[in-house]
């Protein structure tokens, strides 16, 4: 009995251009009646890894299509889609581990690029002995591919596909999940590394190819979020002054807070009973609308503002979702979606309470009914990544998986 299991040694979220570093373990465990150690042997005719991001439009039927079950289907080719719905927007080369591996029971031996266990565990009812060799696979991220999302008419995944074969038998996958969030364009800052061709020749050096320092990112980043000069905006209405929202920068990371201030001291023509504050995604699949987007909308603040000069707003941005990116197939954008109810006539003010009335009891009592207006504006933000350690901690992302053959 061999398992086969995958760990990302950092975690499974990254930047476009970065390295990804993953550890693949093949154990070859005992099978014998009640965990006795045997003198077996288990052959694995090969192995190989890939790095693929599969494209599905959930919308679309016709092109939402399954391309059979890859640990059932009887081919020997290596296709590291085969089982998922979706066209496959970008893969990497396959890595070949080894050819023909023999794993023995017990056995103990050291190899150049692997480690061998032999682990004796004797109890007085189970003796448990495996032999496991353990490989370090690495793959380079380019910089211009699209990023992990999933929105109402488009979903892309990546996942780190390790694909094995006994003699005889169809190939098996495991599938990790990785998450991928790219930089915004001209903000990358890359550094040419060589990359090898050859598969099978760890050694031999080809082409140069950029890869980006996690420091370096995270340099990049903060500097695009870093806050500025404030920006102030009046929003007016066709009869008059409305508000006046200050916003101290326009680009956040994931998990930021986005903080702004309301200024009412000059709305008395229109004064504003209530706001309401709405993060929204706008998506934009190719050949659609750009006038009718899908609008999903995540974290609102709403707040009560009759008769008071000032007022703020925080809303936090998850960490689950997408930056903003354009690609070939989607864009997505994000906005600060405002609804004010506004008071059709003025409202007039009421004198301090009296000294008597302080000693006696007095009560404010507000209008029992108002002719009211809703009057919408939106304010377009941008969104970056943030740290990919951060984002996996949150999201609690598993970074390993495994299967028995």
């Amino acid at each position: 009995m061999i398992e086969v299991s995958a760990e990302v040694l950092r975690g499974p979220v990254f930047l476009a251009g970065e390295i990804v570093e993953a550890s693949i373990t093949f154990c070859c465990r005992s099978s014998a009646p009640n965990g006795l150690p045997d003198e077996g042997e288990e052959t694995l005719a090969l192995a190989s890894v890939q790095i693929n991001c599969v494209r599905v439009f959930l919308l679309d039927k016709k092109r939402a299509t399954n391309t059979g079950n890859a640990n059932t289907s009887m081919g020997t080719a290596f296709l590291s889609h085969r089982g998922e719905a979706g066209e496959v927007v970008f893969a990497t080369s396959p890595k070949i581990l080894f050819c023909d591996l023999t794993l023995r029971v017990g056995e103990r031996k050291t190899c150049e690029e692997t480690e061998c266990l032999k682990l004796m565990k004797e109890t007085i009812y189970l003796v448990e002995t495996y032999y496991q060799r353990m490989h370090t696979y690495s793959e380079l991220l380019p910089i211009n591919i699209p990023p992990s999302y999933r929105g109402h008419s488009i979903k892309q995944s990546y996942k780190l596909v390790v694909g094995t074969q006994r003699p005889g038998q169809p190939i098996k996958v495991i599938r990790l999940p990785l998450r991928v969030l790219t930089l915004p364009p001209g903000s990358d800052s890359v550094t040419p590394v060589v990359a090898p061709a050859n598969p099978f020749l760890g050694g031999f050096l080809g082409k140069a190819e950029p890869v980006l320092s996690l420091e370096t990112a995270l340099q990049v980043l903060q500097n695009i979020s870093a806050r500025r000069s404030p920006s102030v905006f009046v929003i007016t209405h066709s009869r008059g002054h409305v508000a006046r929202f200050c916003l101290y920068k326009s680009c956040y990371k994931l998990g930021e807070d986005i903080v702004g201030t309301f200024d009412f001291r000059r709305s008395y023509q229109i004064p504003c009973i209530q706001f309401l504050v709405t993060l929204q995604s706008l998506e934009i699949v190719r050949d659609q609308d750009p006038e009718k987007p899908s609008v999903t909308s995540y974290n609102n603040y709403h707040e009560d503002c009759m008769f008071r000069d000032s007022s703020h707003v925080v809303l936090p941005i998850p960490l689950h979702v997408t930056p903003s990116f354009k690609s070939d197939a989607v864009t997505l954008s994000w906005r600060l979606h405002f609804e004010f109810v506004l008071s059709t006539v003025p409202i007039p003010t009421f004198a301090a309470p009296r000294s008597d009335d302080l000693i006696t009891g007095a009560a404010w009592e507000a209008p029992s009914q108002l002719d009211i207006e809703t009057m919408i504006w939106d304010l377009p933000i941008t969104l970056v990544p943030s740290s990919p350690l951060n984002i996996a901690q949150g999201l609690h992302l598993e970074p390993q998986t495994a299967l028995v053959l």
